[in-house]
């Protein structure tokens, strides 16, 4: 926002304005329903809750062990849209008008009464790898697409599997860490959706980035072998944010064709970036693979763990790969 509002000209001996300023002098001259967020984006306060679910990313992310009360729902969306009408007058939307909502923003939440939370479907497999909504929500309970022999001890988590590529969306695929080997072969080889080794895709472009810039790639591995996640040296940070955007934009050339299913593995970089364009970057594909005018029709993130309760385990970055 700050970008295109920067792009404006500005009359000549005008101070230029404060990015806080800019936006605020844009939101009030826009509309009197207009506001911005604290993250400097404008807004309309009549957005639905659907959409402000669907953009504030609130309902992903959520445990199946945990799930997630409904004052924590309002309290993501009013985190990054503080002053909407649906949440204005200080009651909380109720359970039932929530689930609709989230449903709607395709997030695959429910009620449970007696729990007071909202949970995901929690899929089993007794197989190495399986499905979860340790990440993001998943899909409902899967309707029989595909017939199998009753011996067959993975048919049902493969079914579920089928039904994802028609329906599209965001899937996380949890493997367990010694098991990850070929797991990603496997996945490719048994559903039509278009793999994508994330971590050589992100090391492609960056040497790239670094031959452009004239710069010495063993610099980079120095730099990185200096930082730690959370505590990236801000030059590298700035090359990270815009190999991101790089990868990004070699991601949607491969979602031109309709109802492409990306699948990413090997992304173990998101995590230690995730400050550096990381979150930007997965956030952006979760929503874009959520909104049927947009591609990808669907994306499969292959998270390795130690459990299926653990979260995404961060890797090595730049240096791993000489």
């Amino acid at each position: 926002m700050v970008r295109e509002l920067r792009a404006v000209p500005v009359p000549e001996g005008f101070a230029p304005l404060a990015d806080t300023r800019l936006v605020q002098l844009a939101a009030a001259v826009a509309s009197s329903v207009v506001r911005h967020t604290p993250r400097l984006e404008l807004y309309r306060r009549d957005l639905s809750l659907e959409r402000a679910l669907r953009i504030s990313q609130a309902g992903a992310g959520v445990r199946p062990d945990r799930g997630i009360t409904a004052t924590e729902l309002v309290a993501r969306v009013g985190a990054r849209f503080p002053d909407l009408n649906v949440l204005s007058d200080g009651r909380e939307p109720t359970p039932v008008v929530l689930e609709d909502a989230l449903q709607a923003a395709r997030f695959d939440l429910r009620h449970d009464d007696e729990a007071g939370r909202f949970l995901p479907p929690l899929l089993k497999s007794t197989g190495p790898w399986s499905s979860t909504g340790s990440v993001t929500s998943m899909l409902p309970p899967a309707r029989s697409v595909v017939r199998r022999e009753p011996e067959d001890p993975h048919g049902e988590l493969r079914e579920q599997l089928a039904e994802s590529v028609r329906r599209g969306g965001f899937l996380a695929l949890t493997v367990k860490a010694a098991r990850l080997q070929g797991t990603a072969e496997m996945i490719a080889a048994r559903f039509p959706v278009v793999p994508v080794d994330l971590g050589a895709l992100f090391l492609r472009e960056f040497r790239r980035l670094v031959e452009e810039k004239g710069q010495d790639w063993r610099t980079v591995l120095r730099a990185d072998a200096a930082s730690a996640p959370g505590r990236v040296k801000p030059g590298l940070a700035t090359f990270v944010r815009v190999v991101w955007q790089r990868v990004a934009d070699d991601l949607a050339a491969c979602s031109t064709e309709p109802r492409t299913v990306l699948f990413l593995h090997d992304a173990g970089l998101i995590a230690r970036y995730w400050d550096e364009g990381g979150r930007a970057f997965l956030v952006t594909l979760q929503a874009a693979a959520r909104r049927p005018s947009e591609g990808p029709h669907g994306l499969w993130l292959l998270c390795p763990m130690e459990s299926s309760i653990q979260d995404p385990r961060r890797t090595d970055g730049p240096g791993t790969a000489q």
